[in-house]
């Protein structure tokens, strides 16, 4: 505008001095006409005159041509002028704007700016086709340096404001789809985080569902296959997901911080995520080993019945001492050939039922415990009274002996004594119910010829545990738990073996809790800090004791982990563990377990480092 304001200004002073210029021009005009009055000019009058217009009209027309260029310049920068303010404006509006949020709104204002541009552009090659003509006009008229500086002054005013509006406008809109990314950023990330979370629920509200027979397993592993597959679909949305976002980061995008922030929570979180599906996918794979192994256990023991039933209705028609002996060693030849593979499968069950139900899943196995141990009971006895059979049909005589002395000792005057025999339980364990806290001893009692090997079992599982102190001496053997506590409810086994077979006595043992004596927890061994490379096991372990038994929660940087499928939890006999299977960086964490009962609250805490592999 100051440009226009100083064209003007010349363009007043200029038109006097013209005026001027052309008043004398008339003038000579008008002389040279008075000369003609005068006498004969032989012809020079007309000549004057003639050539006096010529210039005369050459020089109105130059000055017409120049107050139009002048006009046309003055219009020229009045329109920069108005492109400058409008620039000014827009680029104050540019840096006070705020950036939406929202989606959609951040798509609309990127459209909103990119009409911005077309209207300005319009007016830019407007201004731009309005120097071109000046340009054009000033050539024509005048090959001077001085107009070659003024056209090079038009035409680079309207390069400099083409220039300048062009980046103004390319770093908003660079500005702006950048936010547009941000956004869409934002949306996609709200949008995968409920995805996880919803799979999560899901997958928590399948957590400890095997089913309950070996179809039921195998159909509930063939539905986690869909699931499986929605999982490999959101994975791979997570991996674009967060490609795009390390291009953004790539393109040092204003919210690099936050990106590279937010994209790191959600690789934890769907790592912790699908840690979780394989854990559950593993312990579906172990149910079905688990079911199919119950089924083996099963069919073996259909098969010992029914040899048990036969046997039965076999046994009254036996004629001879070889009939009862066949007997005999049909029975034998079943024990022999099938009890090591199925105390095997019962041994492999129980490992399997904890790993699948925890602490519960001694429970679980105990009635299938039971009836192997009633059937191998079954098949004592049964080998006993097909044993007195054949002594009878061997022509011994029992019967008047059992009028002065049991039926046991009977047996053992009549038959034929072997160098060693079979251990004999004399006095069985006998079922038991304490209060907690109490102390209690087992004690069973065994005829045998040589020191038998003496082993306890706590719901069919070898009890080595520090907690139980066992004895044998004289033929007896003792089980002691100094404190008993809840965990003590079970079923309990001493077997007792020599090199002629073996014998065994079960009984359980019920602790019920009290709560008229009361001790706050109290940990007897605490957690201890350790440092792992990335990827290995880590098991914490602790030892709690209090009255009643104390109830146990885990933290891990005091947020509750007691459901969280990253981790094993077990409490057996106060001895407390948490087990992970392998240790990641997010598992860098401040540990802690927690006993609260009635009478108080006690922790231990412990730091896990885990060191990034090189």
């Amino acid at each position: 505008m100051q440009k226009a304001k100083e064209i003007q200004q010349k363009m007043d002073e200029f038109f006097p001095t013209a005026k001027e210029a052309q008043a004398k021009i008339e003038d000579h005009i008008k002389t040279a006409e008075l000369l003609g009055l005068k006498g004969d000019t032989k012809g020079q009058k007309d000549q004057i005159i003639n050539e006096l217009i010529k210039v005369h009209q050459r020089f109105q027309a130059r000055i017409n041509e120049y107050q139009l260029l002048l006009k046309m310049t003055i219009e020229f920068y009045k329109h920069i002028g108005q492109l400058d303010e409008m620039i000014n404006r827009t680029e104050k509006e540019y840096l006070h704007s705020n950036l939406p949020t929202d989606l959609n709104q951040a798509e609309s204002m990127l459209e909103q700016h990119k009409r911005k541009k077309t209207e300005v552009s319009q007016l830019i090659n407007y201004t731009a086709e309005e120097g071109d003509r000046i340009a054009r006009r000033v050539r024509q008229q005048d090959a001077s340096a001085a107009a070659s500086d003024d056209v090079r002054h038009v035409l680079d005013v309207t390069a400099e404001t083409r220039r300048r509006w062009d980046e103004s406008w390319e770093e908003q809109e660079r500005r702006l789809r950048q936010n547009l990314q941000i956004c869409q950023f934002n949306f996609d990330l709200r949008q995968i985080h409920s995805e996880i979370d919803q799979l999560h629920q899901h997958l928590q509200s399948r957590r400890g569902n095997y089913g309950t027979s070996l179809p039921n397993a195998q159909v509930t592993s063939q539905t986690f296959k869909e699931f499986e597959k929605t999982v490999e679909v959101i994975e791979d949305k997570i991996h674009k997901f967060i490609s795009t976002a390390e291009l953004m980061v790539q393109d040092e995008h204003y919210d690099s911080d936050n990106i590279r922030r937010e994209a790191d929570v959600l690789r934890n979180k769907w790592s912790s995520f699908h840690a979780g599906v394989k854990d559950y996918r593993n312990q579906l794979d172990t149910s079905i080993m688990y079911f199919t192994l119950i089924e083996e256990c099963e069919l073996w023991m259909r098969e010992g019945s029914q040899l048990l039933i036969d046997t039965g209705h076999q046994a009254p028609q036996c004629k001879t001492p070889q009939q009862a002996e066949n007997l005999i060693k049909n029975l034998e030849k079943f024990v022999e050939k099938g009890k090591t593979k199925q105390e095997e499968r019962l041994q492999k069950v129980s490992d399997l039922a904890v790993q699948l139900y925890g602490d519960q899943g001694t429970n679980k196995v105990r009635p299938l415990v039971i009836q192997y141990q009633d059937m191998m009971q079954s098949f004592e006895q049964a080998d006993n009274e097909l044993s007195n059979l054949k002594d009878n049909l061997e022509g011994k005589s029992p019967v008047s002996v059992e009028e002065f002395m049991p039926r046991d000792v009977t047996a053992r005057v009549a038959a034929p004594q072997p160098k060693v025999r079979p251990p004999k339980i004399t006095q069985h364990l006998k079922n038991a119910e304490v209060m907690e806290g109490d102390k209690f001893t087992f004690e069973c009692r065994v005829d045998s010829d040589q020191v038998p090997e003496v082993r306890w079992y706590k719901d069919n599982l070898p009890l080595t545990s520090p907690d139980y102190e066992t004895r044998f001496m004289n033929g007896t053997a003792t089980l002691t738990i100094e404190e008993t506590f809840s965990e003590d409810t079970a079923r309990y086994t001493c077997r007792f073996t020599n090199e002629a077979g073996m014998a065994e006595s079960s009984a359980y043992l019920t602790v019920k809790e009290t709560h008229q004596q009361i001790m706050p927890p109290e940990f007897t061994r605490n957690l201890k800090s350790v440092d792992l490379p990335e990827g290995s096991p880590q098991s914490f372990e602790c030892h709690v004791v209090g009255i009643p038994t104390p109830s146990i929660s885990w933290y891990m940087d005091d947020v509750n982990i007691d459901n969280s499928p990253e981790f094993i939890i077990t409490k057996i006999n106060g001895t407390c563990t948490l087990k992970i299977r392998q240790v990641q960086r997010h598992h860098s964490a401040r540990y802690t377990c927690r006993a609260l009962n009635p009478g108080g609250e006690a922790s231990s805490s412990a730091r896990l480092t885990v060191i990034r592999k090189a």
